[in-house]
């Protein structure tokens, strides 16, 4: 049975340090002198039960290179009971309720934690997982990677947690936290965004260097790519990846969408490079994909009555219908996720209540209409 010291035995060479592992060898203790009696369940001797704490185990500890005299074996030593008394009054004078216990320190060493865990070199483990979610540190399956001796891409670890652009003013490399939002919108579509800091330039200082972002809140809703098989928070993916139908076997980041070489035009069935497609039309699905000559053959108000094509009043572009955000096609997969409109449902005028309602036009909602005009009605009652 593995076991482990919960306190330091013995500070020598030896090591016997607080959390050292080792297997139990055998105990002594003595054969029960009392006799069973008829009709009662036979005494049993507290120093004479394998589970007393009066008796003594002997431990093996494994790669020990001492043995103790008069054992056979190294790294065989002998645990002895330990008796602890502390107060739970110890803050009063005098001290009067005092708890005593007598035990051996072990307990049983089958698991440990991750925490345990570091600093210890493991030939093989397992992690156990139970509603498991990635936080932003190192814990769980990379610190039983890093335990084993296996090599880990900690770049790649900090682009999933924390994903970087490149500014167009600076051309420096940053973190999403030193954009704006509105910026990291951009750069989620595979467009060009400016940083807090430039922007502060243009604005004579007003603005923040940083924004700030919940890391612990944003690990929660990671996420994994099914391309580079790598969990990374929401804000690396695109909004047309998440939002696609079947997105939980087909989404894929941004890094990995912006490093294809090549795709395939839905619309010509022609695979070109990547060039050859729009920065935000990358981001699309595979199946709403079209290239700079297709998307580009009717300009001008011939886009509003293209068949099979709508145009985005967002990113104000024409699509394939396949990238369509909503049922009245008005934005793409990119500028729709932030959008609630339905059709065929309006909100009520009124500021107190702006309730949803169903209804072809603009207006009061029922119950709002019906306590309008109490007069007219009362007066239409009378007639």
């Amino acid at each position: 049975m593995p076991v482990a010291l919960t306190q330091h035995v013995d500070r020598s060479q030896k090591s016997l340090l607080k959390g050292r592992t080792g297997y139990v060898h055998s105990w002594d203790w003595k054969d029960n002198p009392a006799p069973a009696k008829l009709f009662f369940a036979p005494a049993i001797n507290p120093s004479s039960s394998p589970a007393s704490p009066h008796a003594t185990r002997y431990v093996k500890f494994e790669g020990a290179q001492w043995t103790l005299d008069g054992t056979t074996e190294p790294g065989l030593y002998p645990i002895l009971p330990v008796k602890r008394t502390w107060k739970l009054d110890k803050n009063r004078k005098p001290s009067v309720l005092k708890v005593h216990r007598k035990q051996i320190p072990l307990v049983p060493a089958f698991a440990i934690t991750a925490h345990a865990s570091q600093g210890k070199t493991l030939p093989l483990g397992r992690t156990a997982r139970r509603n498991h979610r990635p936080t932003g540190k190192s814990k769980g399956p990379d610190l039983l990677r890093k335990l084993r001796g296996e090599h880990i891409d900690w770049d790649a670890f900090r682009e999933a947690r924390w994903p970087k652009a490149r500014c167009q003013g600076c051309l420096e490399l940053k973190s999403l936290d030193l954009f704006a939002h509105a910026q990291w919108e951009k750069i989620r579509a595979n467009l060009e965004a400016t940083c807090l800091a430039c922007q502060r330039k243009n604005k004579d200082g007003k603005r923040p260097r940083k924004r700030s972002f919940n890391a612990q809140t944003a690990a929660l809703k990671s996420i994994e790519c099914s391309s580079c098989k790598v969990t990374k928070i929401e804000e690396a993916f695109p909004r047309a990846q998440l939002a696609q139908k079947d997105a939980e076997k087909k989404r894929q980041c941004s890094a990995c969408r912006r490093a294809l070489s090549e795709l395939t035009c839905t619309v010509c069935r022609t695979r070109k490079p990547a060039g050859e497609f729009a920065p935000s039309m990358c981001t699309m699905p595979d199946n709403a994909l079209a290239c700079l000559a297709c998307q580009q053959q009717k300009k001008g108000k011939h886009n509003f009555y293209r068949t099979g094509w709508f145009y985005c009043k967002g990113c104000q572009q024409s699509f394939p219908e396949a990238a369509a955000g909503t049922a009245t096609w008005q934005n793409c997969l990119n500028c729709s996720m932030r959008s609630t409109r339905q059709p065929g449902w309006q909100t009520c005028i009124n500021r107190k209540c702006k309730k949803r309602f169903q209804g072809t036009q603009r207006g009061l909602c029922p119950d709002c209409a019906h306590r309008a005009r109490p007069q007219m009605r009362w007066k239409k009652k009378q007639q």
